[in-house]
């Protein structure tokens, strides 16, 4: 437990030595603030770019609370995916590559206390950038659009942090498997390969974790629950824990590698 301890204060320590702490909060800021804002404006906007014919005039749809809350999510699920995997991908392949992890190797720590406290930073981070996406977005769509459903809002920020979980559990698992580069490729690749198959045969394969953001999304905007998320959320738990304890068990193995 003590390992796991200093090993955890080493990763905060890392998070605020290069502004990590700060800066990425301040990115899903401005992500979450994007959508409504833009919209509002939209009119502003193009009357200031200019350059319209003459008598031309542009119907703006109305939207609601709720309608800005799902274009943030399709940022979280965009953005905001590929930025954590990009981040993390060297977190456990890059200090093997670079020698940093000699210094932890040479004692006797396990390679899952390692991997852990990568994983429950990485999982902090994912918790409040979420946070502030959604508290940003939530905050200007009840001014400008109207009263936003609290609760449910609160409860899809859950979902897609169960889903942004298994998206960060990969990732690491990956970065103790391999290196940094192949490590990002494939979790892009398996992301993007994931969300056009579920678009494509979705209709068959209901409980999958890339349907867990859309579940929840469907909750936001009619509040009755679908009847697929629980499963949905288990399978994505059952996900993460394999994810997980394969990483541990890589990050064991994978201990000679690391460059002196």
């Amino acid at each position: 437990m003590r390992n796991f301890t200093v090993l955890l204060q080493k990763e905060w320590r890392e998070h605020v030595r290069n502004y990590r702490i700060l800066w990425l909060p301040l990115v899903f800021l401005l992500l979450g603030m994007m959508d409504p804002l833009t919209y509002y404006f939209m009119d502003d906007l193009l009357q200031a770019v200019g350059n319209l014919p003459e008598g031309m005039q542009i119907t703006i749809p109305k939207v609601s609370a709720v309608d800005m809350i799902v274009a943030t999510a399709g940022q979280l699920l965009s953005i905001g995916t590929i930025v954590f995997i990009a981040l993390y991908c060297g977190s456990i392949s890059g200090e093997r590559k670079n020698g940093t992890a000699t210094l932890l190797y040479v004692r006797p720590v396990h390679g899952g206390v390692i991997f852990m406290s990568k994983w429950v930073m990485a999982a902090f981070m994912g918790a409040l950038t979420t946070f502030c996406a959604i508290a940003a977005s939530g905050y200007y769509a009840e001014i400008f659009y109207g009263q936003l459903p609290i609760v449910r809002v609160a409860l899809f920020v859950g979902i897609y942090f169960v889903f942004l979980l298994a998206v960060i559990t990969f990732t690491l698992m990956l970065s103790a498997w391999t290196t940094t580069a192949i490590a990002a490729a494939t979790s892009i690749v398996v992301i993007i390969v994931g969300m056009m198959l579920d678009s494509i045969i979705g209709t068959y394969w209901v409980y999958s974790p890339f349907k867990l953001s859309a579940y929840g999304l469907q909750y936001v905007e009619s509040g009755i629950v679908p009847e697929q998320l629980m499963m949905t959320m288990l399978v994505t738990g059952a996900f993460i824990v394999v994810s997980g304890l394969l990483g541990i068990v890589l990050t064991q193995l994978n201990k000679r590698q690391t460059n002196v």
